[in-house]
């Protein structure tokens, strides 16, 4: 039998490499299935192809090169094994991207806590070490009968002390100091555990209990920064990630279905941004994930489609209903259902009051297709009406409503499954779509924001080359696009606001989408000198998150997940220096 060459990472795909990882921690075909929201066929079809293309025999062959790969933790890479895919293989999904926890074991989780909390890490390291010593210590004086050197004074005399008064005996601080960094710093605040809610399904974290006004601990105070620093938010009644944030009049914040533990959950919360709590505010009828909350004029938020699921396994439904939320009295509405189920589309309030809906999945599991369908939702009627066809279907795009009431269009995934450069307008006057030229790069799930000037920032998002730092503007005076400087990291999938000085921070999202790892990063744009400038880290890396501009000019971030595992429901502010 001849030798045959060392199998190597680069000949699987994204996809592929994350399902022998899964194949490496034991996980059936219907557990794989599950965990990526694909049916268990697929997941069978996927294990098949990367046997076919490492040799392996089974599947314990295929998990064992898996590991010398380094594909599961605690197994070096060699040296010919890269772990990222070339980039003319990057893999883009012909179906929505979703990302669902997948199984950690204990290791894992107490690797995830060391980089969430260095500090309590470092000060348990520590303690570790002066216990170590003084048993020690004391080990030597009962051997040998002598007193053993102090580690105050070098001679053997005792430590000095420090003698307190009853009035002035320090407490200690159930939460830390924020130190001041150069550019932002993130709190590390322990949380204490609490009852699981009853509508938690099987979370991995413990959770509150659901009550009708829920307090939480008082947010840190800020440590002084450049611009701003990163302090905590509270924590949510239910983890979640792909779910919507909608700011109402009063200055609260309400959290609308999202992904939870593979469920899409149908509760709705409520951030107080004056008090810092979190409330139960309601339910949905169904749960949902990847749908729109668009707040209309009448002060009601409009919820469209999105996809549901089961707990665990099954292929997801897609929706075409629609529902009415009405804030101040937290009761819901139904609305009329849209003309097709869809999800992973956009919604845009126009000027003449009434909201867009266009784009994304259309149908459903195997039938699911993109749409260039685009439909409208008349509040005074409380209907819906079909608008003009965009020129190209797409999702993952960006939407922007610009000064003169038209729609900006950018990019997104086309037919073929590719990264699009082009870019659309849409007329609300005569319902029609014209083309708003072509970007410097193709780029999908990135950011976009209205500048004060009037112009469109798209920054990030990924194509066949990865995840995107790249930045560019729109001006639709000229109808040209113009590259600006790039951020320091690639990130797509992020989030972010304007600020009240006219600046914009763009917050989290995915650096290496292959193997779902997000970044805790944020960085700011000044549109004045078209230059980013880091803005410290978040305590937890997220993607699947949103951020939402506050009254007060702070910056609220919610929910997502670390890449692969649900980060716990704690929410986060930016909170610039004053």
């Amino acid at each position: 039998m001849t030798d045959q060459p060392p199998p190597r990472m680069d000949a699987l795909t994204a996809r592929e490499q994350e399902v022998l990882a899964m194949v490496a921690q034991g996980l059936t075909n219907r557990e794989i299935g599950a965990a990526l929201f694909i049916s268990e066929s697929t997941a069978g079809v996927h294990v098949s192809n990367l046997m076919g293309k490492l040799g392996a025999a089974s599947r314990t062959e295929a998990a064992t090169i898996a590991m010398r790969a380094g594909l599961v933790d605690g197994m070096p890479a060699p040296a010919d094994a890269p772990m990222t895919p070339a980039a003319d293989e990057y893999e883009f999904p012909a179906e929505p991207m979703h990302h669902p926890p997948v199984r950690t074991g204990w290791w894992d989780r107490m690797k995830a806590q060391a980089r969430r909390h260095p500090r309590s890490a470092a000060i348990a390291a520590g303690t570790v070490v002066v216990l170590a010593a003084v048993a020690t210590g004391l080990a030597f004086a009962v051997v040998t009968g002598e007193r053993p050197t102090s580690a105050a004074g070098g001679d053997g005399s005792p430590s000095p002390t420090v003698a307190f008064s009853a009035s002035e005996s320090p407490t200690p601080s159930a939460i830390p100091t924020v130190s001041p960094t150069p550019s932002g710093s993130a709190s590390a605040t322990p949380t204490a555990s609490a009852t699981a809610s009853s509508s938690a399904t099987a979370s991995a974290d413990p959770l509150p209990t659901r009550t009708p006004a829920q307090a939480t601990a008082a947010p840190l105070q800020p440590s002084p920064t450049p611009a701003g620093t990163w302090v905590e938010a509270g924590r949510m009644i239910d983890a979640r990630s792909r779910h919507t944030a909608t700011l109402v009049t009063d200055g609260s914040v309400i959290i609308i279905g999202g992904g939870n533990n593979q469920t899409c959950s149908a509760t709705i919360e409520r951030y107080d941004s004056r008090a810092g709590t979190w409330a139960d505010d309601g339910r949905l009828s169904e749960g949902r994930c990847e749908h729109t909350a668009t707040m209309m004029s009448s002060g009601s938020i409009l919820v469209t489609g999105g996809w549901s699921s089961e707990e665990g396994f099954g292929d997801p439904t897609y929706l075409d209903t629609a529902v009415l939320y009405d804030p101040e009295s937290a009761t819901l509405s139904a609305a009329p259902s849209m003309s097709v189920a869809r999800q992973s589309h956009s919604a845009v309030l126009l000027a003449e009051r009434a909201v867009l809906v266009f784009g994304g999945y259309e149908g459903g599991g195997a039938a699911a297709v993109l749409t260039e369908r685009v439909e409208f939702f008349e509040p005074a009627t409380g209907s819906w009406a079909a608008a003009g066809n965009m020129i190209a279907p797409r999702y993952g795009n960006t939407a922007t409503v610009l000064d003169a009431g038209t729609v900006l269009v950018a990019g997104g995934i086309g037919e073929r499954g590719s990264p699009l450069a082009t870019a659309e307008l849409y007329e609300p006057a005569n319902r029609t779509w014209t083309s708003a030229g072509t970007m410097t790069t193709p780029r999908f799930r990135a950011t976009a924001v209205l500048l004060p000037d009037g112009r469109v920032l798209v920054a990030g998002g990924a194509n066949e080359d990865g995840e995107l730092a790249s930045a560019e503007t729109y001006d639709p005076d000229t109808g040209e696009w113009t590259e600006v400087q790039p951020m320091h990291t690639g990130r797509a999938s992020a989030s972010g606001a304007l600020l009240t000085n006219g600046q914009f921070l763009a917050v989290g999202g995915v650096t290496r989408g292959a193997f779902m790892i997000a970044t805790s990063t944020a960085e700011r744009f000044d549109p004045d000198t078209g230059t980013w400038t880091p803005e410290g880290s978040m305590e937890y890396a997220r993607i699947g998150h949103t951020t939402t501009a506050l009254a007060d000019g702070s910056l609220l971030v919610v929910g997502g997940s670390e890449g692969g595992t649900f980060a716990e429901p704690i929410t986060e502010r930016w909170v610039p220096r004053r």
